[in-house]
């Protein structure tokens, strides 16, 4: 079984570093010529330890397309195919909950114009 990376924000949320690569996984390419590229995987060689990524082809002198072969190793886990029981269950070995990232909402301050402050008022006391 060949495995990758998680991203930062499926390590916090499953507690582990890397799993198993699966057909159907999202995955951002880190190293080689398409770096920064995302891309689904579409077929898996075990023998020789490539994945194959849709829309990751280069051209040949001939006119035709070819797949590139990536190593697993150089790409990271953006999304995973959660649709296999037993993929979820090696998941949740080690959570018992699901910690789901909560993005912190912008507050906005109202802006306060020099015109709008009104100085506060002082009382003279009467003088005897």
């Amino acid at each position: 079984m060949m495995c990758a990376h998680l991203s930062k924000e499926l390590r916090n949320q499953y507690n582990r570093r890397s799993i198993g690569v699966r057909k159907g996984d999202e995955v951002k390419i880190m190293r080689g010529k398409f770096k920064g590229k995302t891309a689904t995987i579409e077929e898996i060689n075990n023998k020789k330890g490539n994945i194959f990524l849709s829309g990751i082809k280069l051209k040949k002198t001939v006119g035709t397309e070819k797949q590139v072969p990536i190593k697993s190793i150089n790409v990271v886990v953006i999304n995973m195919n959660l649709n296999d029981k037993k993929r979820r269950d090696i998941l949740l070995r080690k959570v018992k909950e699901v910690k789901i990232p909560i993005k912190k909402t912008e507050q906005i301050k109202p802006k306060i114009e020099k015109n709008e402050i009104k100085e506060p008022k002082v009382q003279k006391s009467p003088s005897k």
